[in-house]
């Protein structure tokens, strides 16, 4: 099942040892209506959604201009070769799209080979796949 952005985000302040009582008293809410969000039983507005993510270090702007520069600089990529052209792929999916690619290409590659992957590619592929 998939984790709301309310759950994700009270992931990501338990691994920063942020109480959710601080972070609701930071943003002035009680902490039952914040309990309400992580738990994704509730919506958030936009405010208060921005102030959460302040606390636990996002900068949403920052991220949405990393983004945008991306789509910005795609006639200046210099792919010259197939490995030039799945790491801008790569670059260029969000989370989701890189975990499942991930995936799918481990699977691909245990397919055609008949071979488990390294214990170091495993070990990579289920760190990078057990966020989401």
């Amino acid at each position: 099942m998939k984790k709301s952005i309310g759950e994700k985000l009270a992931l990501l302040a338990k691994s920063q040892e942020k109480t959710q009582a601080e972070i609701a008293d930071q943003i002035g809410m009680a902490p039952s209506q914040l309990n309400r969000f992580f738990k994704g039983n509730s919506e958030f507005n936009t405010q208060n959604l921005l102030a959460v993510l302040n606390i636990l270090g996002i900068d949403l702007e920052e991220i949405i201009s990393r983004k945008t520069r991306k789509f910005a600089d795609i006639d200046e990529a210099k792919i010259e070769n197939v490995y030039d052209c799945l790491n801008y792929m790569f670059k260029n999916i969000d989370e989701l799209g890189q975990q499942t690619y991930l995936n799918q290409l481990a699977w691909a590659t245990k397919a055609t080979t008949k071979k488990s992957l390294p214990e170091k590619v495993q070990a990579i592929i289920e760190k990078e796949t057990r966020l989401i």
